[in-house]
């Protein structure tokens, strides 16, 4: 079954966190595609900085990594990296995983029977998303967080509320 996807387009979304010299925090699809970017580059600061306060004891240890280092790989091997490898650019809105507004999920590929897909290809059969999940460390808290990567059922996705 094709799942029919709805993109936020990277190109606005990573103009924006560029041009401002700083990440919109405020703003889950954007904090999201900031991890993922971060990720990619092997930025441990920039990953880092986007940590939420449960994750926070390892800001030294990322800060610390250099682009290359081997431990990015003991770090983030098998399906997130794979997820990480192939993501197009496009991730799906953000939705409010638990309905109270504190945990954002930010879908950025499928993981299938054959590993790892772009949300612009097909995965259409035992699919499941890879997501960033973005946590408030407060409920008086107005920015997001970077808590991890998870794969989650297509369903739990689709019937999660939009976030406000």
């Amino acid at each position: 079954m094709l799942c029919k996807i709805l993109v936020v387009s990277f190109a606005l979304a990573s103009s924006s966190v560029h041009a401002a010299g700083h990440i919109d925090q405020t703003d889950a699809d954007i904090t999201a595609i900031a991890v993922i970017e971060a990720f990619r580059a092997q930025d441990g600061p920039t990953v880092a900085g986007l940590l939420n306060d449960t994750n926070a004891r390892m800001a030294p240890m990322l800060s610390a990594l250099p682009v290359g280092d081997p431990e990015w790989d003991a770090l983030w091997s098998s399906w997130r990296q794979a997820g990480l490898d192939v993501w197009g650019g496009k991730n799906l809105p953000a939705r409010d995983r638990d309905g109270d507004g504190t945990t954002a999920i930010v879908p950025f590929a499928f993981d299938g029977p054959d590993g790892a897909v772009s949300l612009s290809g097909a995965c259409t059969n035992g699919c499941r998303y890879l997501l960033i999940v973005l946590t408030r460390d407060s409920a008086d808290d107005t920015t997001w967080g970077f808590e991890d990567i998870n794969g989650a059922e297509i369903t739990n996705y689709d019937s999660a509320s939009p976030l406000n």
